[in-house]
């Protein structure tokens, strides 16, 4: 894993940080933890200051669960006086909240509530020490984060053990002024305004007093029906997506499977239901053998058809292109397209006709009708999904070492308006480069800004084709529009110096270069400061190469030789 990126990370460095990304998150969508199965774990302080100062109290607590957490954040949530705990996790449960029962007397707390007037009105910054009757101080200073993506409540809450009262309360606030209140009594909580606004006791609201919901655990099943938002093309399986007339059922089955032949007989006693729906049944069996007897055994009214290795694996591609949780591909499975031959609906699992036909009415509804048969629970969408798009696809499709397939399907895409885009086009242009087919590369990154002119990735791709081809004052172009966006990239800065050397831009490109080093450097500036160093000398401008030699040499100390000759050349 990468570390993050600065502020004038090149190129590189920032595709590098994003790959390891890509690898973490391919990991979690496959069911991994981040924790690794790590139960959550509590310290108590012992305050001894013998040695032993944390005694590991998770599980009498309650607080090992084995959960994969990520936020902690800390409130006094029921005013009782103490501290309650929520949790949120990545997985489920997802938010958890402990409630805090071990507190004994109702005196052994005091907690504070700040608000700036001269500084920021929410405080954050201040510094406050509380110094109790037995000369106990605690300080804590009130921030706006804590710990990884959460915030603690604002109150400030300071433990007091036996002591009833605060001698001292001291503030300094944001802005370096200093107030001191006290004494004040423990086990009450209070307001302080900024600048004379004093102390006050706050008064805690009437609440209800809080009763647990019971945890219910939702049913396991193997069975799930994944409804998509849009119709999403696919691309060729094995003839399966070819000459469809009306919405068509693709069912992977096996003769190992005992639940296989129980729903495709189901289907069976339904064909009339089926055919008045105007839906048809490929049943594909995906057994290593292919054995026909398997299937006139069950005299069934369907077509079908055997489905090799790579039938299976497409059609696993395709559904973890769609899924975020992703598992391995179970039979039965079945794959719901329409008339144009788009997917529709995936289902997991068994899945009875009369579900089925529900689904075959549902293709001709509108978008709010497909967002709530997708949608498993009742709810309000602040922002609707977007769904799933052709681009997921190919993307998994070419990770999964299916180019052959994914080429032609992209073909398709791109020259459909409806589906084409400049993320597509630029896919296209990728494969072309692995294929060193360098002019349709170049003319798919050119497609890919016809969309959209401010594309980073088109120009950059483009801009580097041109530059391989010497084509120094095309390339110069892509380079300066991208660097009007990321000005900092020590990258873009360095093949800019190329392209204006190639057009023999000396200045300009030993400007470029210097902006370059200044930004970090980048692999390959010293090989590029050389050549321009060499022009520099083929124009007889010996001082400038030299100058440029040196920089070099500070860097690579092998070019001592390199500068000697120039210097030799320039005379005494």
């Amino acid at each position: 894993m990468a570390q993050s990126p600065h502020e004038n990370a090149a190129t590189s460095d920032v595709l590098r940080y994003d790959l390891g990304w890509k690898a973490i998150n391919d990991l979690l969508r496959e069911g991994r933890s981040l924790s690794g199965e790590e139960r959550n774990c509590c310290f108590l302080n012992l305050g001894s200051g013998k040695g032993v100062e944390f005694a590991d109290v998770s599980s009498v607590l309650g607080l090992d669960f084995p959960d994969d957490g990520r936020v902690l954040a800390l409130s006094d949530w029921d005013f009782d006086g103490d501290l309650d705990f929520w949790i949120a996790n990545r997985s489920g449960p997802q938010i958890r909240y402990l409630r805090n029962d071990f507190r004994e007397k109702s005196a052994d707390f005091v907690a504070f509530y700040l608000q700036g007037t001269d500084s920021n009105r929410d405080a954050i910054g201040a510094r406050l020490t509380v110094t109790t009757d037995a000369g106990v101080q605690s300080t804590q200073t009130l921030r706006a984060g804590e710990g990884y993506l959460s915030q603690s409540s604002k109150w400030l809450h300071f433990g007091t053990g036996d002591s009833s009262q605060i001698v001292s309360v001291r503030i300094q606030w944001p802005h370096g002024t200093v107030e001191i209140f006290g004494p004040i009594e423990a086990g009450k909580r209070y307001l302080v305004i900024e600048g004379g606004g004093g102390i006050r006791e706050w008064k805690t609201p009437t609440i209800q007093p809080l009763k647990p919901s019971p945890l219910i655990e939702p049913p396991l099943s193997d069975q799930t029906r994944i409804i998509l938002l849009a119709p999403l093309t696919l691309p060729e399986l094995d003839g399966l997506t070819k000459g469809i007339q009306k919405a068509r059922l693709i069912n992977l089955w096996a003769s190992w499977c005992p639940a296989c032949p129980v729903e495709l007989t189901e289907w069976g006693a339904r064909v009339g239901d089926f055919e008045e729906a105007g839906l048809e049944v490929v049943a594909v069996n995906v057994d290593e053998i292919d054995d026909p007897a398997q299937w006139t055994a069950l005299k069934l009214p369907f077509k079908s058809q055997h489905g090799g290795e790579d039938l299976v694996k497409k059609i696993d591609v395709i559904q973890r292109a769609i899924l975020s949780r992703q598992s391995p591909l179970s039979v039965p499975c079945s794959l719901l397209l329409d008339a144009e031959g788009c997917l529709r609906a995936i289902y997991k699992g068994p899945v009875e006709a009369d579900q089925l036909l529900a689904d075959c009415r549902l293709l001709e509804q509108d978008a709010a009708s497909l967002l709530a048969a997708a949608t498993p629970f009742p709810g309000r969408w602040v922002q609707p999904p977007g769904g799933s798009t052709p681009q997921q696809l190919v993307i998994k499709f070419l990770e999964g070492g299916f180019t052959d397939e994914a080429s032609p399907y992209l073909e398709t895409l791109v020259a459909d308006p409806a589906t084409r885009s400049a993320g597509l086009f630029n896919l296209m242009g990728g494969i072309f480069l692995d294929q060193k087919k360098f002019s349709e590369a170049a003319n798919a990154f050119r497609d890919a800004l016809v969309l959209d002119p401010k594309d980073r990735k088109a120009h950059l791709e483009l801009g580097t084709l041109l530059l391989a081809a010497r084509k120094g004052e095309l390339a110069e172009g892509h380079f300066v529009e991208i660097l009007a966006m990321t000005p900092n990239d020590p990258d873009l800065h360095l093949l800019t110096g190329r392209a204006r050397l190639f057009q023999g831009k000396l200045d300009g490109a030993g400007e470029s270069m210097s902006q370059s080093l200044a930004l970090g450097g980048v692999a390959g500036i010293a090989e590029s400061l050389h050549e321009l160093a060499l022009a520099y000398a083929d124009a007889d401008q010996l001082d400038r190469a030299i100058a440029v030699m040196e920089e070099i040499k500070s860097r690579t100390p092998a070019q001592e030789e390199a500068l000697n000759e120039f210097r030799r050349k320039s005379g005494p």
